[in-house]
């Protein structure tokens, strides 16, 4: 796997917006092998787990924050790091 990359903080606050209004949203994200995919799944949390940042779905899924590509029309690689 490779080594986390921090997200912006602007993209940041788009991932707790989306937790806080509990509305489905499609979520496209790289998965652990390397294959692009494609969800709708409500935000529910994030998580910090050993200096990698998480999104918690309803569905029971975590994904990467730094393996996201879009959230709804918000795509990661349009916002630099903090």
């Amino acid at each position: 796997m490779q080594e986390y990359k921090p997200i912006s903080c602007e993209y940041y606050d788009y991932i707790e917006h989306y937790a806080v209004k509990g509305e489905i949203i499609t979520i496209e994200f790289m998965d652990d092998y390397s294959f692009i995919s494609t969800i709708q799944d409500v935000i529910l949390d994030t998580h910090i787990k050993d200096k990698e940042e998480f999104i918690i779905l309803k569905s029971g899924k975590r994904i990467r924050m730094d393996h996201v590509i879009r959230l709804n029309d918000y795509i990661l690689s349009d916002y630099p790091s903090c």
